[in-house]
């Protein structure tokens, strides 16, 4: 089973390379330390790409599900190996509301909403 679920902010704005492919960039957070970080490339396909283009702006936190890809090819410089999510589910997150305490945003469970 190939599955991958990531949480993470958009690090700029998804953008349409050509085709039918949107490519989202995510910063992952390590738990370790706030200020060191992965990127990681997410590609988004048909509806799901066109929705998250229309949708998703830089920082917001965003939920993805989907399966890994490593792409092998070769070009001026040699060949290469690319790894990369293709995203299969994409999630907003929606803020907490201002009027709300920070005890309570503690308590609340954070769900995500379909882009």
């Amino acid at each position: 089973m190939n599955v991958v679920v990531l949480v993470g902010k958009v690090a700029e704005k998804p953008f349409n390379p050509g085709g039918d492919r949107v490519v989202l960039k995510l910063d992952i957070t390590s738990e370790r330390r706030s200020d060191v970080y992965d990127r990681i490339e997410v590609h988004c396909f048909g509806g799901i790409g066109e929705l998250v283009l229309d949708k998703v702006r830089p920082g917001e936190t965003v939920s993805v599900r989907g399966r890994l890809e490593i792409r092998v090819g070769r070009d001026d410089e040699g060949s290469y190996e690319e790894l990369r999510v293709v995203a299969q589910h994409v999630g907003r997150f929606s803020p907490a509301t201002p009027s709300a305490t920070a005890n309570e945003r503690t308590n609340e469970r954070a769900e995500p909403e379909s882009v």
